[in-house]
């Protein structure tokens, strides 16, 4: 009876959460968490956006709190989107570029989202990855110049202030607000540029992409890990970034051990059966069968039973 009042009590939570937060947190614009419960054979299902597509195989590693998409360098990243500028509303005004990862091998303009061209002097878009050793942020604007004039953009690779450690996790967040560039890592501003302003300059094709530097004539993938991309159409606060580092999981304390037998009714009509272990954010953390630990998104829970034990 205990471990049942646990369990519900972790699931009223969480779900409490959500029913206060719901809706998109204000400007996110896109959102994917790369897990196995949302990838499904070769698509990346989305919480916000379009999904994501890969011509390399899934792979998986264990970080924080379950299972992480794992980027093995050459092939497997996740093109969102690709083709015509006008076919994707695309931050323009602000953005913030956010994500959770892990560099197994340092290698110059690997990518964890970007939609980018860096063609000799046609420079435009933005990216949020890693060169020298450190994470970086770039962006091209428009400043006080026009679309149509020769060269309208070029881009600013802004580096942190201080090396990643391979095999390490990070919160990485790339900001503009329209006239400064920053930089956070792990909620700490690692840098911060004012060589930009005006309107984001895009190019009249490019590619969407979380994974892997690409653009018309380049690739370069992360040999790594992503947990989640998100994206904004805004520029977040510092207090804001520092909000959205992973909070710690909430645990079932000493029942965690064995779990509680549940199962999960989702709104789309599947059923997940596991053992609940605690709650991340609006995330439940479900274990059980071939897929180890998963993140069920408590939004679209239906409703739940918790078997006796």
């Amino acid at each position: 009876m205990a471990r049942r009042l646990v369990a519900l009590a972790v699931v009223l939570l969480v779900m409490g959460a959500s029913g206060i937060c719901s809706a998109a947190p204000p400007g996110l614009w896109m959102q994917w968490v790369l897990d196995p419960a949302h990838v499904s054979a070769d698509t990346l299902i989305a919480l916000h956006g379009p999904p994501g597509k890969t011509a390399g195989p899934a792979a998986w590693i264990d970080g924080p709190d379950g299972k992480w998409y794992l980027m093995d360098g050459s092939s497997n990243h996740f093109v969102i989107y690709s083709g015509a500028t006008s076919g994707l509303a695309l931050p323009s005004a602000a953005i913030t570029v956010e994500a959770w990862v892990m560099v197994a091998e340092s290698t110059n303009w690997a990518s964890f989202a970007n939609f980018i061209q860096d063609n000799g002097s046609y420079e435009r878009g933005w990216i949020l990855g890693c060169l020298d050793g450190r994470f970086m942020f770039g962006l091209a604007s428009l400043g006080d110049r026009k679309v149509t004039d020769p060269y309208p953009s070029y881009l600013t690779y802004m580096k942190a202030d201080g090396p990643f450690e391979t095999g390490k996790w990070y919160h990485v967040v790339g900001v503009y607000d329209g006239t400064v560039m920053r930089l956070y890592v792990d909620g700490r501003l690692a840098a911060e540029s004012n060589d930009q302003h005006g309107l984001i300059c895009y190019p009249d094709q490019g590619v969407l992409a979380i994974g892997a530097y690409a653009d018309d004539d380049e690739r370069h993938n992360l040999s790594g890990a992503v947990r989640e991309v998100r994206i904004y159409s805004r520029a977040l606060t510092a207090s804001e970034v520092a909000s959205s580092i992973p909070e710690s999981v909430v645990s079932l304390g000493a029942d965690a051990a064995q779990g509680i037998p549940v199962r999960l009714m989702m709104l789309d009509g599947s059923i997940i059966d596991g053992i609940l272990v605690g709650a991340d954010g609006l995330d439940l953390l479900v274990s059980g069968g071939s897929a180890g630990m998963q993140r069920i998104d408590s939004r679209r829970l239906g409703s739940i039973i918790v078997w006796p034990k």
